[in-house]
């Protein structure tokens, strides 16, 4: 059995497909594109309840991956941001475990002497590909900017190279980093990534500005870039 909810025009917005006796699975269509933030939607591909559209952005604005989408009626959110407002780490080379971040330190001042430690104190919000999930500790992104060795950041699953990532996105605006400093735990390198990329987001997406190697950094790599 199936049932409609329609407008006063007949148009249907929304099925009840039945899937079981006593159950039925509600399937929405898809609205009209919500407008994107110092952009705008391109073309759309997909069927009613399943959509993906392409996305430009303004001039000095970037976006991750130039497209969003909806399923079953609802849309992921979605914005431009500055250029250089996100910076991140990636894998590089493929893991045999989770891919485990003890600490990743960003430096903004020209000496490098003091990393970023209080995202919240600089408006700064940690991102990162989907973690490693217990009931027991947690993995956050946000664990691996806080300066503290004994937390730190583990990826869902073993990472393929340039798979995992984690980074900030620094909301009041674009930032210049001057140095980086990746810790990983070197006694157990299964967990570890020995190279590892430093990427902005810029108007064409993720682009690296730094290769590291090694599993550990005791002091900071300086960044050779103009902004």
């Amino acid at each position: 059995y199936s049932l409609e909810l329609q407008t006063d025009d007949g148009a249907v917005v929304s099925s009840w497909q039945g899937v079981g006796a006593g159950w039925s699975q509600l399937a929405m269509r898809c609205p009209e594109a919500p407008p994107v933030i110092n952009g705008t939607v391109k073309s759309c591909d997909g069927e009613e309840k399943s959509r993906v559209c392409q996305v430009q952005c303004d001039a000095g604005y970037a976006h991750p991956t130039h497209t969003f989408s909806c399923h079953h009626g609802v849309w992921t959110k979605t914005a431009c941001v500055p250029d250089g407002s996100q910076w991140r780490v990636v894998n590089l080379e493929p893991t045999t475990e989770s891919w485990a971040v003890l600490d990743v330190h960003f430096y903004v001042d020209e000496a490098c002497a003091e990393p970023i430690s209080d995202l919240e104190s600089i408006d700064g919000v940690a991102f990162s590909s989907p973690v490693f999930q217990t009931k027991y500790a947690g993995y956050s992104a946000a664990n691996a900017f806080d300066n503290d060795e004994n937390t730190g950041w583990a990826s869902e699953t073993p990472c393929e190279p340039e798979q995992c990532y984690l980074g900030v996105y620094f909301r009041q605006g674009p930032v210049t980093l001057r140095c980086v400093k990746i810790i990983q735990d070197a006694t157990h390198a299964r967990f570890g990534s020995p190279r590892v990329a430093l990427q902005k987001l810029t108007h064409n997406g993720f682009e690296t500005v730094k290769q590291l190697h090694g599993l550990r950094h005791d002091t900071p790599v300086r960044i050779h870039e103009e902004l």
